[in-house]
């Protein structure tokens, strides 16, 4: 069998220890690459069982993940809490709150009840993203309760989320699952 070497022009006719083309395609037809696969092939399951399974693990305090999806979702986090905050902003404007008599009037309502409860759930995700990204770290997420201690837990919060958003995650598989 010929193989083509990187940096080299052309093929190289040594011998290879991957085994024969004829083993490597066995069980693929022609009539497999025309066909897309469907969403049942791909997940293994339906549309809502796949998001249902992508929300459980958002919130899932177990696991590892990489630097880049945390970026990724970060980055998602804080669109989707401007997009509330501004949404919570016109709802106040739209209740015309001037006096703190408005405001209690306004917290009272169940909007606001609902606003809460989406900035809750925000919460949540965020911790159980970082507790994620400091698994991938080789670091218990207990080290998060440290961020509720009065003004210590500034400095413990600063110090692991630099350290969340820039150091790699340990290479292969850790304590707290394999890499992500």
């Amino acid at each position: 069998m010929q193989r083509k070497q990187f940096g080299k022009r052309g093929l190289d006719n040594a011998p290879t220890s991957w085994g024969s083309a004829r083993v490597a395609t066995a069980g693929f037809s022609p009539a497999m690459a025309a066909a897309p696969p469907s969403l049942d092939q791909e997940a293994g399951g339906s549309l809502s069982a796949s998001v249902g399974g992508l929300i459980v693990s958002a919130f899932s305090f177990t696991g590892r993940t990489g630097l880049l999806n945390y970026w990724i979702l970060q980055i998602a986090h804080l669109v989707f809490l401007i997009c509330v905050a501004t949404m919570l902003t016109f709802w106040l404007m739209d209740q015309n709150v001037q006096t703190s008599a408005d405001v209690e009037q306004a917290t009272g309502q169940p909007a606001f009840f609902a606003f809460m409860l989406v900035f809750v759930a925000a919460s949540v995700f965020r911790l159980a993203l970082d507790a994620r990204r400091m698994h991938d770290r080789g670091v218990s997420a207990l080290w998060l309760v440290t961020w509720f201690i009065p003004i210590v837990g500034v400095f413990f919060m600063l110090v692991q989320y630099f350290k969340n958003c820039f150091f790699l995650g340990d290479a292969g598989t850790n304590e707290f699952g394999p890499r992500p």
